[in-house]
């Protein structure tokens, strides 16, 4: 179990349709990490932010023009990196085509998960693909038909990315994250 304050310096948001794709942005030439790439909505948390929920909040705020607060999240993966923990959260929310304006990024597309292993994809979404690949919304008729899952259900590691031990079951206090 992990005790006491960890570090998280970076939010991540995982927003969905109602049909479980998941909105990616694409983010533009000048941004500063992953130009080119296909991300996930979020950033660095702000001195301000109490908890990752409220720089969540506040991303989805400024990223896509969406009314959130921090009660609309729920914690779904955490990813260390050398440069601090990251944690993905879930916009409880469906969000439709035209219920947002995109603010930040060179656009933004809904995506089955056998979609997005195919793109130029940003570092956190490959490393959520492989520890928490169920996360991401696969189309209906391939879940019937077993297409694009290894056995257990699990999806495919992406080219070029190692396989890692399935997701830890976290849960999450204001400012603690504990292994469940």
């Amino acid at each position: 179990m992990m005790e006491g304050r960890v570090a998280v310096l970076n939010v991540s948001v995982l927003v969905r349709d109602s049909k479980r794709r998941t909105l990616l942005q694409f983010r533009d030439a000048f941004a500063p990490v992953f130009a080119l790439r296909w991300g996930l909505w979020g950033g660095r948390l702000s001195t301000s932010d109490e908890t990752p929920a409220h720089g969540a909040a506040r991303e989805i705020r400024e990223e896509l023009e969406l009314d959130a607060t921090p009660e609309d999240f729920s914690l779904l993966d955490v990813r260390t990196s050398t440069k601090g923990d990251s944690c993905l959260l879930l916009f409880r929310h469906a969000v439709e085509w035209g219920d947002f304006r995109v603010r930040e990024g060179a656009g933004a597309a809904y995506f089955w998960r056998s979609e997005i292993v195919r793109l130029p994809l940003a570092k956190p979404v490959e490393a959520h693909l492989v520890t928490a690949p169920e996360l991401f919304g696969e189309a209906p008729a391939l879940r019937r038909a077993g297409i694009g899952t290894a056995p257990g259900g699990q999806a495919p590691a992406p080219a070029g990315i190692a396989t890692l031990p399935g997701p830890l079951q976290m849960s999450w206090e204001k400012d603690k994250l504990r292994e469940t």
